[in-house]
């Protein structure tokens, strides 16, 4: 598997779920950071370490540019020393890498991606978004987290057979059933009995905040917003 999201995304979580469900007998795993050895990195392998047996090898590959070629030979011997025949990319990077490592370098893969959707937030990543999205034309599978989602892709003359809708959700299993609402109030200081409304997600500009804020005011006394994972002027001012 090859990143290049900086955690954004899900890349923890995704990692996470793959290295433990992936049966040892049937696959072996190699993850690429595409970027320098970060803290985050760091944290991901060390969040990794002990999850299963089908990881392998976890690289640091860092890039002197966006497309860095000494990196793509890096991996493309990395490909034919482990005799990698799949290759799972994360963000637009990892995308053009893959798509480059394939048709270019000609590396026998199987192109797979999942796509958490485009952020056209400036000019220059509308340019990106652009290059993704005509890298993953041509990928062999790509797995979308909506049906908006996939009419907004398809109508880029893509092949549906290769794309596929799995809903974003969250396990339920992995969260703790005893007495969330007493555990809440004592953490944030609410009145026995209140109802609380919430979110769940990334505190990004896409992600809507400041429009679920207006909206929850109008129901609900909006008390507390925590700003934990993102840096908008936007989400600050809807704070």
């Amino acid at each position: 598997m090859v990143y290049s999201a900086n955690g954004f995304g899900g890349i923890p979580r995704n990692l996470s779920y793959i290295v433990e469900n992936l049966s040892p007998n049937r696959f072996r795993l190699s993850v690429v950071h595409l970027g320098d050895p970060s803290d985050e990195a760091a944290d991901i392998r060390n969040l990794l370490e002990g999850k299963g047996e089908s990881l392998r090898e976890f690289h640091c590959f860092p890039s002197r540019s966006k497309i860095d070629w000494s990196v793509l030979a890096k991996l493309k011997n990395l490909i034919e020393q482990e005799n990698i025949t799949c290759l799972s990319c994360h963000g637009y990077k990892a995308d053009i890498v893959g798509f480059i490592l394939k048709f270019v370098f000609r590396c026998p893969l199987k192109l797979f991606s999942i796509a958490h959707g485009w952020v056209a937030a400036t000019p220059k990543l509308s340019f990106y978004d652009f290059l993704d999205k005509l890298a993953l034309r041509f990928f062999d599978k790509v797995v979308l987290v909506s049906e908006g989602q996939r009419e907004q892709f398809c109508g880029l003359f893509v092949d549906e057979q290769r794309v596929q809708v799995i809903n974003n959700g969250v396990d339920l299993n992995k969260f703790s059933k005893k007495n969330p609402s007493r555990l809440l109030e004592k953490e944030v200081g609410l009145e026995p009995g209140t109802k609380v409304l919430g979110f769940a997600g990334r505190l990004s500009d896409e992600k809507g905040i400041e429009e679920l804020l207006k909206v929850f005011s109008k129901v609900v006394e909006v008390r507390k917003f925590n700003l934990k994972n993102g840096s908008s002027k936007q989400l600050t001012d809807a704070q």
